[in-house]
């Protein structure tokens, strides 16, 4: 690429983005979608909010959480395996103490 002329962005997705996807056999699949992608990607491996929102450039974490890290929110099999654990487990058969 050359890089002291102005990025093109219709020649980028007509050269390199559309074949690349067309290989790859996606349809669809836009450029900003790799933030979408990213963001959740590093939100599932833990890494806190308000460092991803950084590597995004945004300013509030909240607006990084509300529109990138949506990619697993239906994804509650973690959850699941957190109350099947045997601690959890035991605790059933403990009575409740209200204070």
């Amino acid at each position: 690429m050359d890089w002291s002329r102005p990025f093109d962005e219709p020649l980028f997705y007509r050269r390199f983005w559309r074949p690349a996807c067309a290989s790859a056999g996606l349809v669809g699949v836009r450029f900003h979608d790799l933030r979408h992608s990213y963001a959740s990607l590093m939100a599932r491996e833990g890494v806190p909010p308000y460092r991803v929102a950084k590597y995004l450039g945004h300013k509030d974490p909240s607006i990084t959480l509300r529109v990138y890290t949506h990619l697993w929110d239906e994804d509650a099999s973690a959850d699941a395996a957190r109350l099947a654990r045997p601690s959890i487990a035991s605790a059933r058969t403990t009575p409740l103490h209200w204070v």
